[in-house]
Order: structure tokens, then C-alpha cells, then sequence
């Protein structure tokens, strides 16, 4: 008898804007967190399900609230279902925490959980959901870092699925469990979000951490003076279109009533998602005077090492 278990992650967060490591920290959805809640919930209510669980986290159980209000089910609530614990490392973001502990591993600083725990905790609360409703549909409203690391260990249905995975903001990955196995149905996948097939975010991790080359292509700014240009802004936006970097805006502001946009880039072919990327920034930041430099942006490698 097969059950299927609908992994979602929760919507973003004002640490996940900035990068800053959240673990076990108590952080809400942002207002674009709580409006991707609704979207994966719009998406969800579309399909038949029996429960609804959640991590006991604020920003899981928003968005597992906004799936059941949809739905008409109570969200049940499991610490097991929380994300990675970050030791010392909660609050910091990947630029601080590379500052305070130069060229140390993540997982060998104190209290950081490692893929592997995770892995069996999710393990062990999912095979626990999945015997308690044999034969049924249920949505887990839990965290990136815990999704990931349990989905890497599970086998895939198709010999042709991508062996590395990402967990977006409310991505929906469907596991089916039958005599005691899990086995992925379906990749994490975040479709709901998209406009016109361009991926919109303000994470400045997502380019930070894997993405500079990309980045550098847009800008003719060199990769290794990057990190700079995405960590001291205020606030960064990015497009992607199909897993490629094809816009990235910046955006600095005193923190009370005036900023300025000084990076607008795009690729040739995607200049149309500039104005939406500009219009994502004045949205974050209603209450602040935004300007803009003329477009295109002389990006000069002094401004890149500032």
C-alpha cells in the first residue's frame, strides 16, 4: 500500500534575504514569504490530502497554516520536522562566518548537526507519519537543510535524475513510501513561483555561494572581487532561468528614508527582467526614497572593491 508524503519548504524570510544561518532560530516569513505560502498553497489545494504536519517553527508553520486554510485540515505540529541545528554559527552569514572562523569546515564547528543526524531524524518522523496514515496523502512543512539531506539518501524513480538537488523557497517534492522505503516521485520543485519561467530572488546566498562566474558574466566585474559587491549591499535581487543567473540588481540605502540602485544588469536577451527586479527592491523597502544611476551602469573595478 503506497503512501505519498508532499515535502515542502517554508517561504523566505528576512535571514534568508541576508544569508544569515537560522537553524533553530525563531524567524517569521517576510511579506514575499507569506505570499509564496499562499502560492504553494494555491498550487496544493488543487489535489486531494488527509494531513497536514509541520516544523513548529514559525516560518513552516505560516506556511502550513496558509496550505490549511486551503485545504480545511489542522496542522499538526513535530520539533522532529525542524531545521539543521547551526551551533555557533545561528545568525551569522556565510561572509561573517568565513570572517570569524577563516578556512574552518562547517560541520566541524561546535553544535552544527550534520547532514547524516538530519538525515536519520527525518527518517525516523517521516516513516513514523508515513505507517500512522498508510494508504494516504500528506503534506511535511519543514526546511531546506532537512529536506535536502534526507532526499540525497532516498533512491530516485528515474535513472536520469540529477544526483545534486536545490530546495527553493516552498518547493514541493512528492516522496512515495511502500513496504517501509521511501522513494523520490518527484524533485523538489518550486514552478509555483515563477513568472514567465524567470525565478525571482532576493537571497544573496543563492549567488553567493555557487554563482559568481555567472555573475561576473553579467557585470565584466572579476569573480574573485565579487563577494564584496553582494555582501556590503543592502539588499540584492536576482533572476535565474532554468538554473542560469540572467539578472542581479543592488541596492544600497541608509536604512530610514533614502537609497540608490547603483548594479542593474541582465544578459542581453533578458534585459525585460530589470524593471522587475527593480520593482521587487522598492517593494521590499516601501518606506524608502529609491533612486536609480542611469541604465546601462558603468561597473567599474573601483565600485566592485569598494
Amino acid at each position: 500500500m503506497e503512501t505519498l508524503i508532499c515535502l515542502v519548504r517554508h517561504g523566505v524570510t528576512e535571514w534568508n534575504y541576508d544569508g544569515r544561518a537560522q537553524g533553530r532560530t525563531d524567524i517569521p516569513l517576510s511579506s514575499e514569504g507569506l505570499q509564496q505560502a499562499e502560492a504553494v498553497a494555491a498550487r496544493l489545494a488543487r489535489e486531494p490530502w488527509d494531513a497536514i504536519y509541520s516544523s513548529t517553527l514559525s516560518r513552516a508553520r505560516q506556511t502550513a497554516e496558509a496550505i490549511a486554510r486551503l485545504t480545511g485540515h489542522e496542522v499538526r505540529q513535530d520539533p522532529r520536522l525542524v531545521e539543521r541545528h547551526m551551533g555557533v554559527t545561528e545568525g551569522f552569514t556565510l561572509y561573517e562566518r568565513r570572517q570569524r572562523w577563516p578556512g574552518a569546515n562547517l560541520m566541524d564547528l561546535a553544535g552544527v548537526e550534520t547532514d547524516e543526524a538530519m538525515a536519520l531524524r527525518a527518517m525516523a518522523v517521516l516513516t513514523e507519519i508515513a505507517e500512522r496514515h498508510r494508504g494516504q496523502r500528506v503534506v511535511c512543512v519543514s526546511h531546506g537543510g532537512l529536506i535536502k539531506a534526507f532526499v540525497d539518501t532516498l533512491p530516485r524513480l528515474t535513472d536520469d535524475a540529477p544526483q545534486r538537488i536545490g530546495v527553493g523557497n516552498t518547493a514541493v517534492a512528492m516522496l512515495v513510501y511502500t513496504d517501509g522505503q521511501f522513494t523520490v516521485q518527484s524533485l523538489p520543485d518550486h514552478s509555483h513561483l515563477l513568472g514567465d519561467g524567470v525565478d525571482y530572488t532576493g537571497e544573496k546566498s543563492r549567488v553567493q555561494f555557487s554563482r559568481l562566474a555567472g555573475l561576473s558574466a553579467i557585470t565584466g566585474i572579476p569573480a574573485e572581487k565579487l563577494e564584496p559587491v553582494i555582501v556590503r549591499a543592502t539588499a540584492v535581487e536576482s533572476a535565474w532561468v532554468n538554473g542560469q543567473l540572467v539578472g542581479f540588481a543592488r541596492l544600497f540605502t541608509d536604512g530610514v528614508v533614502a537609497g540608490y540602485v547603483d548594479l542593474a544588469v541582465a544578459l542581453p536577451e533578458y534585459q525585460q527582467v530589470i524593471p522587475t527586479l527593480l520593482k521587487r527592491l522598492q517593494a521590499r523597502y516601501p518606506d524608502v526614497t529609491i533612486t536609480q544611476i542611469p541604465l546601462p551602469v558603468d561597473v567599474s573595478e573601483e565600485r566592485a572593491s569598494d
